[in-house]
């Protein structure tokens, strides 16, 4: 399509607005308003936010807005991609400081046991067979 004629034409501006809103949420943008055009075909009368308006979407909400890598979908949908991903990078996240933690656990000095805790009459509650930790030692 000319440019002439691109910028004239109704959907112009709901190209460059999507194109942009993609640049302002650092999400690379590949394509030409003829491709955009042809991807919505007579769905883009159904663009919008509303509950039953059409969106579109990239799988799993990563990479490029390209072809091969967005669907169109209810935004109810995008929405719970967005929540499912968050949820498994919190998820991730967690994992990892709780595994840093033990580890830093893992490398802290160990606690000499205490003598003075244990009494001799505490010796007589032993099961048979079992010793006091400061007959161990």
């Amino acid at each position: 399509m000319e440019s002439t004629k691109k910028t004239k034409h109704p959907h112009y501006r709901a190209f460059l607005s999507q194109k942009s809103h993609a640049k302002q949420r650092g999400i690379e943008w590949r394509l030409t308003f003829d491709q955009w055009l042809e991807w919505w075909g007579d769905d883009i009368y159904r663009r919008g936010s509303g509950a039953m308006s059409l969106q579109m979407q990239r799988f799993h909400d990563k990479g490029a807005y390209e072809l091969g890598n967005i669907v169109k979908g209810h935004p109810k949908q995008n929405s719970r991609t967005c929540g499912n991903i968050k949820r498994t990078r919190n998820t991730e996240r967690a994992a990892r400081e709780r595994e840093q933690r033990l580890d830093a656990l893992m490398w802290e000095p160990s606690i000499e046991p205490d003598d003075s805790l244990w009494d001799d009459d505490e010796d007589d509650m032993l099961p048979d067979g079992y010793q006091s930790p400061t007959s161990y030692l």
